[in-house]
């Protein structure tokens, strides 16, 4: 995916972009493949409208509930706009199943989009959807957490799902937040570890990435990007 980038991109890094777009590629969990690509398409889209993406090339291969496609624009394009108003009447055209899958695509395309964009090349075109339905499966371990969806508990709460997820590793809620659709939220972990570190790490303070970066480097960068998206978590 990177062998026109102007630096060399780790391996780990060009791995984990591979695997979220081969899953565009698939049915998921809740939405078919072609959906799965119309949500990414949507909230590049609404980068594009604020001038941070080019606006999406190819044909359309899905058509999307108009409540699918606000939530897409707004998680990629205005997530400060988020609030538990909006949620609440996004319930009311979507299971939260649908949502959590929706916003784990949106979190996973944009970062790949924004990661182009830093170096300086064309953004990833699209694959081809496949065929087939999405497996529809809900985790029975997933219970309410007092977070706007149920999530699954860390340690034995979790049962089998969140061994698979989770390991024997204390999980932070922002973590656990797309563990709804697992499949989805086993990519994002990924994503996570190649692009910042794994979350045993996060969690240990005294944790130096080797990666070019002081974790005191990394932390500050992290903390001003969140709060130049006016990250409310």
């Amino acid at each position: 995916m990177y062998e026109n980038a102007p630096v060399r991109v780790r391996e780990d890094i060009e791995a984990a972009h591979r695997d979220i777009w081969a899953a565009l590629a698939k049915p998921g969990t809740w939405w078919t493949s072609a959906q799965r690509i119309g949500i990414a398409r949507e909230a590049r889209r609404a980068r594009a409208l604020r001038g941070l993406a080019p606006v999406p090339e190819g044909p359309v291969e899905a058509t999307l509930p108009e409540i699918a496609v606000d939530c897409a624009r707004r998680i990629g394009g205005d997530p400060a706009s988020l609030d538990e108003g909006w949620f609440g009447s996004v319930m009311n055209g979507l299971s939260e199943t649908e949502y959590v899958e929706l916003a784990a695509i949106v979190v996973q395309t944009v970062s790949v989009d924004v990661f182009c964009r830093g170096l300086g090349i064309p953004l990833h075109p699209y694959p081809a959807p496949r065929a087939g339905e999405p497996s529809y499966e809900r985790p029975d371990s997933a219970v309410d957490e007092e977070a706007w969806v149920q999530t699954i508990p860390a340690g034995a709460a979790g049962g089998d799902w969140g061994r698979s997820l989770y390991g024997d590793v204390a999980m932070p809620n922002v973590i656990r937040a797309l563990s709804l659709v697992p499949d989805d939220a086993a990519l994002a972990l990924r994503q996570c570890e190649s692009q910042y570190m794994a979350i045993p790490q996060v969690l240990d303070p005294s944790f130096e990435p080797q990666r070019g970066l002081s974790r005191a480097q990394v932390e500050l960068i992290a903390g001003r990007v969140s709060a130049i998206n006016e990250c409310f978590y």
